[in-house]
């Protein structure tokens, strides 16, 4: 079945929280306001999520296997619909992957370099084999060498969002602001884009300027740093990416309206 990549919501809408997909939807769908905000829908992670706060994907998972060493049990013709992989180190959890991704990781095999969509993954102990079923409409195009060509995977860069952290090191890209507080595992929508309540670091925010998040202050967003400030490295790693511009400024700790350019 195939879904809408884009809904059309009402205000308001976007602080609906919820135990399941809202509306069935997957993960990653984009809702647009009458007034063009744009939201992603996401699911929280084991943190209740904070109105106005930034957050960003999960890290990888515990099992570094999975970043591209990933063997595959079995070859995949071209058209397949799902893939078998053999799950070394520690058991595949269930759901793990779902809405995520998978990529053809190896420099060897057949079939490298391609990125498919993933549906599900099949719970798995380890040292066994798991079917990792792709997503509806989406098949190999290039037959994968079983034994040879090697695949990573990464979770839905929407699913379990985190914080993002008082550092200049992030572990995903950042997911949106929250619009609502909401329980630990709840399904909510992130804003991408629009203006926003945003958590304030103790910079000084100056209206019309670039924002980052903050490396000082978790959740925080803060002033685009100057070249003299680059002794700290903020200007680098995550803390490189422009999330926004400022629209009215608010002291540290309170909540500046920022305009975000995620998407």
């Amino acid at each position: 079945m195939a879904f809408p990549s884009v809904v059309y919501g009402s205000y308001g809408d976007e602080k609906v929280t919820s135990t399941s997909k809202i509306g069935g939807l997957p993960l990653a769908t984009r809702m647009v306001l009458p007034d063009g905000r744009i939201f992603a829908h996401a699911r929280v992670g084991t943190t209740a999520l904070v109105a106005g706060n930034l957050y960003q994907g999960k890290a990888g998972e515990a099992n570094t296997i999975f970043i591209k060493n990933v063997a595959l049990a079995a070859t995949a013709a071209v058209a397949a619909t799902s893939v078998s992989i053999t799950v070394a180190g520690t058991a595949l959890g269930a759901n793990v992957y779902d809405d995520g991704y998978l990529v053809t990781a190896s420099s060897i095999g057949t079939g490298i370099g391609y990125l498919y969509k993933v549906k599900s993954a099949a719970t798995t102990a380890a040292g066994s084999t798991s079917v990792v079923s792709l997503a509806d409409g989406d098949t190999v195009k290039v037959a994968l060498a079983g034994g040879t060509t090697t695949v990573g995977m990464r979770k839905n860069e929407f699913d379990s969002v985190l914080l993002t952290t008082a550092d200049t090191v992030g572990v995903n890209t950042p997911a949106g602001v929250a619009c609502a507080t909401a329980a630990a595992s709840a399904y909510v929508w992130l804003q991408r884009r629009g203006p926003v309540a945003g958590f304030t670091d103790n910079s000084t925010l100056i209206i019309g300027t670039p924002v980052i998040a903050s490396s000082t202050v978790a959740g925080a967003f803060a002033t685009y740093p100057t070249a003299s400030a680059d002794t700290a490295g903020v200007r680098y790693g995550r803390n490189a990416r422009l999330v926004g511009e400022v629209m009215s400024v608010a002291a540290s700790a309170e909540f500046s309206m920022i305009f975000l350019t995620l998407d």
